[in-house]
């Protein structure tokens, strides 16, 4: 709704929509009142493209609650926001909001983090300010671009030795001629079956019974089925990991001795 004064000899009209605060001094109260409601008229249809009255943590708010929540990953980039939330770069108008406000941000994280630490955040901060941009229209450019990424970090070579196996296996009690029951044991038989298959953490943890398969005399395996229905697995595709001994030592473990799968 617009608003009017008298202001000296001229009239200024207010007008507050979708966020959006702007106001424009006029000869006469006919002008401003045209002008109030032909600029009412363009920020409802989404035309003006004014930035609005809010903050970056505004956005970063916004992004948790309608974006985050709807993706996998979501836990971590809510965690992640909510760290961005206690930085003073989060108090930033949006209005303001500048490459050098986040490169001082980038600097504030490499004292504390690594950089592959800082790309992964950067990576979130970037499509948070793209959905403002195409979806909300809260800003019309997006500053990182203007930002000097950090370096990509270098790929981790190093390969756990069976002595740290044997003895972090020993540590969490796991007995390979033992159904594992404690929680350890069963962390223990996860750190196993990841080392032989290479799946990730979230992959054995919502691997089903429907999907081994140990009956194949032949060449035994284990088969991951990646569908967009069960939203177990990141990709729409099906990927076979195939069993050797230690695989279906691991699997056996897991099941009673008399057992048999299906």
């Amino acid at each position: 709704m617009a608003s009017f004064r008298k202001k000296g000899n001229g009239w200024e009209a207010s007008i507050c929509r979708k966020g959006i605060r702007t106001s424009k001094t006029f000869d006469t109260k006919l002008e401003a009142s045209h002008w109030a409601a032909e600029t009412e008229k363009n920020v409802l249809s989404g035309n003006r493209g004014e930035i609005p009255n809010k903050t970056f943590g505004d956005l970063l708010n916004r992004y948790a609650d309608n974006v985050s929540v709807t993706k996998r990953g979501g836990d971590w980039e809510v965690k992640r926001i909510n760290a961005f939330l206690r930085d003073e770069i989060s108090r930033v108008m949006l209005c303001d909001l500048s490459a050098s406000h986040l490169s001082s941000w980038r600097d504030r994280r490499l004292a504390s983090v690594t950089s592959g630490t800082v790309l992964r955040e950067i990576n979130l901060l970037s499509h948070a300010i793209n959905t403002a941009i195409k979806d909300w229209g809260w800003l019309k450019e997006n500053p990182l671009k203007g930002i000097r990424r950090p370096a990509e970090p270098l790929p981790r070579d190093r390969l756990i030795s069976d002595r740290e196996i044997e003895k972090l296996l020993f540590s969490l009690g796991y007995d390979y001629d033992r159904k594992p029951v404690a929680v350890s044991e069963r962390v223990a038989a996860a750190m196993l079956f990841a080392i032989e298959t290479a799946m990730r953490a979230g992959e054995i943890a919502k691997l089903t019974w429907g999907y081994v398969n140990i009956e194949r005399s032949a060449q035994p395996d284990l088969l991951k089925q990646k569908t967009a229905i069960s939203e177990t697995f990141r990709y729409q595709e099906k990927r076979y990991v195939y069993s050797n001994k230690s695989k279906l030592m691991v699997i056996q473990c897991l099941i009673l001795k008399q057992a048999r799968l299906t």
